[in-house]
């Protein structure tokens, strides 16, 4: 998939994602563990805003207005499962749910309300906390996890993201983990404003 946070159009277009999801419509596709890590719908909200972004770099170079972006953050906000979960799966679609509202408030600069970030940011480490580390579902839990750390300015919550992506490191052995860290630690360094975009921020973004 294309970084997102790039001019570069995604490798799946919306049309490529929908046409996949009503492929297996009424087929328990709320919960899709097997093949995402979050709930098709999320993963549909994320490509949505991806592709809200990258409009205005396209041939067209449409003008994104304010009220499409604040709709999709209420679609997010106001997204509810459907169907059941366990309370694992509730806290890892919850911290997505959360993370994808960080995401969108950072891709378009829209990080001024400081009381909503916070709150974002702790809900993010609230439900990611009541998910075993070492776990399969901790181990999906990156993508949200990520959101939320580049925008914490807290030493402490920056320690407890620093210290729940070493320990998926060890227990994983992935190097997606320390990658994620090393480019936090660089990020964490600069200030929480000043965004270095390259290569390795625009992929964790993914």
């Amino acid at each position: 998939m294309g970084s997102t946070s790039s001019s570069r159009s995604s490798t799946f277009s919306v049309a490529d994602v929908q046409s996949f999801t009503k492929s297996i419509e009424g087929h328990n596709c709320n919960w899709s563990s097997d093949l995402l890590a979050c709930p098709i719908s999320l993963l549909e909200a994320i490509l949505d805003i991806t592709s809200l972004y990258k409009s205005q770099f396209g041939p067209k170079n449409s003008n994104v207005s304010l009220d499409q972006i604040l709709l999709q953050k209420r679609r997010v906000l106001s997204w509810q499962s459907s169907g059941a979960q366990s309370d694992i799966q509730w806290h890892l679609t919850e911290a997505f749910r959360y993370g994808i509202i960080l995401y969108l408030l950072r891709l378009f600069n829209l990080m001024t309300d400081l009381t909503e970030l916070r709150l974002m940011t702790k809900n993010v480490i609230c439900h990611i906390g009541a998910i075993p580390t070492s776990s399969g579902w901790g181990y999906q839990s990156i993508w949200p996890l990520f959101q939320a750390a580049i925008v914490v300015t807290c030493d402490g919550e920056r320690n407890w993201f620093r210290l729940r992506l070493i320990e998926m490191q060890q227990s994983s052995g992935c190097s997606v983990n320390a990658g994620a860290l090393k480019v936090l630690e660089r990020q964490w360094s600069l200030g929480s404003t000043d965004w270095e975009w390259g290569s390795d921020l625009e992929l964790m973004l993914v």
